[in-house]
């Protein structure tokens, strides 16, 4: 088992900015005591820190909305795992 830990946000329309993701990656950065990989979800990954793995989603009629985050529980999402393998 890895002690890299994935840390997953979304970020979807313009409700959040890339600012607020950015802070919330500085704060986990502080307060996290084990290796991370921090992860956005989002439609647009402009301004995001160099720190932040853009995993980027397409937009579509039929995401929209919150029923983005129904995206981070479907069986498909774990592809995560395998693009960054654990060491």
């Amino acid at each position: 088992m890895s002690d890299i830990l994935n840390v997953v946000c979304l970020k979807w329309g313009t409700k959040y900015s890339a600012d607020y993701v950015n802070r919330l990656y500085h704060m986990v950065s502080r307060n996290m005591t084990r290796p991370f990989r921090f992860h956005c979800l989002t439609e647009d990954p402009g301004g995001l820190d160099a720190g932040v793995v853009p995993l980027t989603l397409e937009t579509s009629p039929e995401f929209a909305g919150w029923l983005v985050q129904a995206f981070i529980v479907s069986p498909g999402f774990f592809w995560l795992v395998r693009k960054y393998p654990l060491p």
